[in-house]
């Protein structure tokens, strides 16, 4: 269900102070081989996608957006939903953070029709330059919010698989 509907994870509300976060997992085709916007973080051991956390009034859609802007110049005009996660849901659980943070992720193709052709830097005090990886070589300790790598490289591909064979079929 999209955030934008269920605001909170059953057993999860408001009384829990929950933090909400939002991520955007950039996709680019090249040669109908898929490559990730990634960043290696600088104040935390791995890497990154854009995100963070959302501000009060603003929707986790809008949250991954405004993210996706400050770190990297780059403008976006639709993401779609993948998925809403606590890191203390069961079977995510991979951290013992003291925050509470929710975690949305979107997801969107990248074709450089934007008013920036290649991400930059915006930030470069919280991470390095921003860099596409293709998928057979991302990084394996990639944290969305608090969330684990397994989940973002098993649950998220396999839900995008299906929109890069419809908008990007292989030349076979």
């Amino acid at each position: 269900m999209s955030p934008e509907k269920q605001d909170f994870l059953p057993g999860f509300g408001p009384e829990n102070s929950i933090i909400h976060a939002a991520a955007l997992l950039l996709i680019k085709i090249d040669n109908n081989i898929p490559y990730f916007l990634v960043a290696k973080r600088l104040n935390r051991r791995g890497y990154t996608l854009p995100g963070g956390c959302v501000k009060p009034g603003e929707t986790p859609r809008d949250g991954a957006t405004r993210e996706l802007l400050e770190e990297t110049g780059i403008h976006l005009f639709w993401t779609e939903y993948l998925i809403s996660a606590h890191p203390r849901q069961e079977g995510i659980l991979i951290c013992d953070n003291k925050k509470n943070y929710l975690t949305h992720l979107f997801f969107t193709f990248f074709d450089g029709a934007t008013d920036e052709k290649e991400p930059i830097n915006v930030e470069p005090e919280k991470h390095s330059n921003w860099q596409w990886v293709p998928l057979s070589e991302l990084p394996d300790k990639i944290m969305v919010g608090d969330l684990h790598p397994v989940l973002l490289q098993e649950f998220v591909l396999s839900q995008i698989e299906e929109c890069l064979t419809l908008f990007y079929p292989s030349s076979e």
